[in-house]
């Protein structure tokens, strides 16, 4: 018996991009279902793909801001092969790295840097997959995202930024 969904959803669109993930699960009645996240992230203005590079001011700063965060969300999961995943598209000509994509997906949200892995990446298949972000502005106002002047996230979510979300109030 054959199963599958695709969900496709847009994490972003303003004038500053446009950013879309699409997730498809297939079981096929093997053990692990095939689980695919795809994500493409667009500059509107132009029509261009975006990169890490055109985000992070440092995308060398990644790999241990997405270790750091996978550790902190999963606590209890015992990882494998970390390092190489999280610093794939990353760590480029200063550490050896020729991969020039990331084996993980990302997109833009209005919160932050979204990051995908899928089933098997970075944990045995059965943990499923990972999603953790890495946000433009912490709770305390301190930018966590290393953007450069001319980034498109520069001042989304920051406060009293020209794309800032109003904060959501808790009842009392």
């Amino acid at each position: 018996l054959y199963s599958g969904q695709i969900a496709q959803t847009v994490t972003r669109a303003d004038e500053n991009c446009l950013s879309l993930l699409f997730e498809e699960q297939r079981n096929d009645g093997t053990d692990e279902p095939d689980w695919e996240y795809e994500a493409y992230n667009f500059d509107p203005a132009t029509g261009a793909e975006l990169t890490l590079g055109d985000v992070f001011d440092d995308a060398g700063m990644l790999p241990d801001m997405l270790e750091t965060r996978l550790r902190e969300r999963y606590p209890q999961t015992e990882f494998k092969d970390l390092w190489p995943v999280v610093s794939s598209g990353t760590v480029w000509e200063e550490q050896g790295q020729t991969e020039p994509d990331p084996e993980f997906e990302w997109t833009l949200s209005y919160e932050g840097v979204e990051f995908y892995f899928e089933p098997g990446l970075i944990a045995d298949y059965a943990a499923g997959p990972f999603h953790v972000t890495v946000r433009y502005v912490d709770d305390r106002g301190r930018r966590e995202v290393p953007a450069h002047p001319g980034c498109i996230c520069r001042t989304a979510g920051a406060p009293g930024g020209a794309h800032a979300r109003p904060r959501q109030r808790r009842p009392a």
